[in-house]
Parts: C-alpha cells; sequence; structure tokens
C-alpha cells in the first residue's frame, strides 16, 4: 500500500492525511453531531456511551447545548430574548421547556407580555419534537451568540 501523497496540510480538513499533528477535540465534533439529532436518537447514543465509557459521555454532554441553560440568563438579558425573537419561536421553544425554565423567563417581562405568551404556547396545540427542538436551539444560539449565557 503506498502512502498518501505529502502536500500541504489543510488546517480546515482534519481528516486531511496531512493532518495527523493537528489536534482535533473529538468530544466537541461529538457533542456538535449529538447536537444534529432528534432527542429520541441523541439519547439512545448517549446512553450506550454512557455503557461503554461514563467518563467520556459526561464530557461529551457537557459540550452540548442545552435549553435550560436559559435559567442562567441575567433579568436583563431574559427580558431581551422578548424583544429578539418573534413570539411565535418563543411560544413554540417553551412549549416542551421545564415550569422553572418558563417561571424565570415570564419574571423577566411584562405580566401583560407573560400572559400573553402563555395564551399563545396553549394555542399552539400539539408539536413535532424536532420543530420544537429547533425553535429552542435558535434561541439558544442567540443568547450563547450574544454572550448572555
Amino acid at each position: 500500500m503506498t502512502p498518501p501523497p505529502q502536500g500541504p496540510k489543510d488546517p480546515k480538513n482534519p481528516s486531511d492525511p496531512n493532518n495527523k499533528d493537528i489536534p482535533v477535540d473529538g468530544r466537541a465534533i461529538a457533542a456538535e453531531l449529538l447536537n444534529g439529532l432528534d432527542e429520541a436518537t441523541r439519547q439512545r447514543i448517549l446512553g450506550e456511551m454512557r455503557k461503554r465509557d461514563p467518563g467520556i459521555a459526561s464530557k461529551v454532554e457537557g459540550r452540548m447545548w442545552n435549553f435550560e441553560d436559559l435559567l442562567r440568563l441575567e433579568p436583563i438579558a431574559a427580558g431581551r430574548l422578548f424583544s429578539e425573537v418573534p413570539s411565535r419561536n418563543l411560544a413554540m421553544a417553551l412549549r416542551k421547556a421545564s415550569d422553572e425554565l418558563k417561571k424565570h423567563l415570564f419574571a423577566s417581562v411584562p405580566k401583560r407580555t407573560a400572559d400573553i405568551l402563555r395564551e399563545e404556547i396553549l394555542a399552539l396545540g400539539p408539536q413535532r419534537t424536532s420543530t420544537v427542538e429547533a425553535a429552542q436551539k435558535e434561541i439558544y444560539d442567540l443568547a450563547k451568540g450574544k454572550g448572555w449565557i
């Protein structure tokens, strides 16, 4: 078998055979891949990872996004979410959020605004999990991008 050709390294391509000495964060890559899956598949894979190597599974989970991280938002940042995210997207994302997170976010806005959003959540009715998770990811990414979490 002939070795791969030696050419210039492509730092943007970790699978390039010439990049053997470029460090790759496998846990971050695994977390990113898992974040792209639906919740059921993600939990099944994480369950298998926990069986095989609980330490690695824990480290991968620590790098994954979690909508409940919005509990760490300061009240002023939580209030800004309401102005920067369309109410339908917020309602969709909060559809399957914990009561604790809803309470935290609703406490950061005027009562009337919170009441309107609660009504919108109820009006949505049942939603596909993938649709709710996509709305949650969009809001999480916004909060993370702004440095709020």
